[in-house]
């Protein structure tokens, strides 16, 4: 058998193991919730507002990977959008294994099968890591009039609006057009995740009404600080932690466990739902 061949199939295979351990790990996390809340006293209003909620979120995850996509690109490697969004989802779910890096080694894995070539591959995770963190961070701006009682919301927003503008407007000058698409859709992205989490505060806990922008600039702050934590599969543990620091003087404790136990359950359904349309993906060529 070729090396080149040989190679291929354990780079194939590293990939399908990865994804076994991350349907592994999403049952047992799902079992924990399943544990925790009890389907059967939700309204059908309440199951509506959730189904909407995953089916959003899985969607959402299609700028993830048309963002990678454009991140290669930029390293001279580009690849087809259905085979980026194919090699991205069934990636994803590793993530949930312990460690925080396995969805990161099956995309390399399932790219380098491709005959993607790995410095390129590596760059990319390197620069999608930073471009989320940096993101993530400007979000944080709109989590400040929850700790800074000087800070009106509206003026977090219109500062929000200006950093981000400013630079997407460094990253085309600077970089590469290509780079500032990517820093739209993870902007998008995470725009996405923070109203998902305020709509289940606000439909499903029935928690006191609060300004769309402040929560989701909290989620999305708990999801970096999560992301960026070494060891935590998904941010699991951190994130709570850190949201029950910033929306725990506005929101009371048991609502706030509540809204962030629906809200893993329907990021975890979401990832899930994501993975499995990508598994049924006619598989192309990179």
């Amino acid at each position: 058998m070729p090396a080149k061949l040989f190679s291929k199939k354990y780079l194939h295979l590293m990939g399908g193991v990865l994804g076994v351990l991350g349907i592994f790990f999403v049952a047992a996390r799902l079992y924990k919730y399943a544990d925790q809340i009890s389907i059967a006293h939700f309204s059908s209003r309440e199951i509506f507002w959730m189904v909407l909620a995953v089916g959003v979120y899985g969607a959402a995850n299609v700028l993830l990977a048309l963002a990678w996509q454009k991140i290669l690109a930029f390293f001279d490697a580009p690849v087809a959008t259905p085979w980026a969004i194919r090699a991205y989802g069934v990636s994803q779910l590793a993530k949930y294994v312990p460690g925080n890096i396995f969805q990161f080694a099956g995309r390399q894995a399932i790219g380098m099968a491709a005959g993607l070539e790995a410095r390129a591959l590596l760059k990319s995770t390197f620069y999608e890591l930073g471009l989320l963190a940096l993101v993530g961070a400007c979000y944080g701006i709109l989590a400040l009039p929850l700790l800074l009682g000087w800070l009106n919301g509206w003026m977090a927003l219109l500062l929000f609006i200006a950093t981000i503008s400013a630079l997407a407007w460094g990253i085309h000058h600077f970089f590469a057009a290509k780079l500032a698409v990517a820093w739209g859709m993870h902007t998008l992205f995470l725009m996405v995740s923070g109203l998902i989490f305020w709509l289940i505060l606000q439909n499903i806990s029935h928690a006191t009404p609060l300004p769309v922008a402040g929560v989701a600039g909290a989620y999305v702050l708990a999801w970096l600080i999560g992301l960026v934590t070494p060891g935590a599969p998904a941010g699991v543990g951190v994130r709570e932690a850190v949201l029950l620091f910033l929306l725990g003087a506005w929101v009371p404790p048991g609502q706030l466990v509540f809204t962030i136990v629906v809200g893993r359950m329907v990021t975890v359904l979401g990832d899930l739902l994501f993975f499995g349309v990508c598994c049924v993906m006619k598989r192309s060529q990179a």
